[in-house]
């Protein structure tokens, strides 16, 4: 399943490395004559990743995985674009991607040696992101407990609304009067 989560943390390591790209002193274009011998000598420093090419007459990629379900592919034509995809079903969908203007294998080579911290930083911030969603369900559902509780019997009509990591209440009295009240799920007890 497509997750917006992981596409904005592989975006963001990929940003990275075109900037790095782009300030690289003495950088050089990677030309299309060029390409046979870079994927040579990818080959040959990283053997334990099995880069697949084709190299045509007006373009070449190249592309390798990286982790489970994710590969880099290169695609250089008048340009190299390096884009992060994702594995769905049998096919392969892009996260994320961008155009770099220089030859992009030495900022390869940077992304494969700061690949375990990178991995070891996404499954940290994706449990975070877990514990984070089931601490919200949680408020919400101890909200919504205090609120029958509290409004049973005094004609009082609430309407709760999730905003990120807050909620938003709306009290309607009898009277037509209405109370507009923001939640905080660590504090929400006081707020009510």
């Amino acid at each position: 399943m497509f997750d917006d989560f992981i596409a904005d943390f592989w975006k963001d390591k990929l940003v990275h490395l075109m900037h790095r790209n782009m300030v690289r002193a003495g950088a050089e274009r990677l030309m299309l004559q060029d390409v046979k011998n870079e994927f040579d000598a990818f080959s040959q420093k990283h053997p334990d990743f099995s880069a697949q090419t084709n190299i045509a007459s007006s373009s070449a990629t190249f592309e390798f995985a990286f982790a489970e379900n994710l590969k880099l592919r290169l695609f250089i034509q008048n340009q190299t674009k390096v884009s992060i995809m994702q594995k769905q079903g049998s096919d392969y969908v892009k996260l994320c991607d961008a155009r770099f203007p220089n030859n992009p294998f030495p900022e390869i080579d940077t992304f494969l040696e700061l690949l375990p911290e990178y991995l070891k930083t996404l499954g940290i911030q994706k449990t975070m992101q877990l514990q984070n969603g089931r601490r919200h369900c949680l408020a919400r559902e101890f909200i919504t407990a205090l609120l029958k509780k509290k409004y049973k019997s005094k004609g009082v009509v609430w309407q709760l609304e999730d905003k990120d990591s807050l909620f938003e209440l709306t009290l309607t009295f009898e009277d037509g009067h209405k109370e507009k009240k923001t939640l905080h799920e660590e504090n929400f007890y006081n707020d009510l």
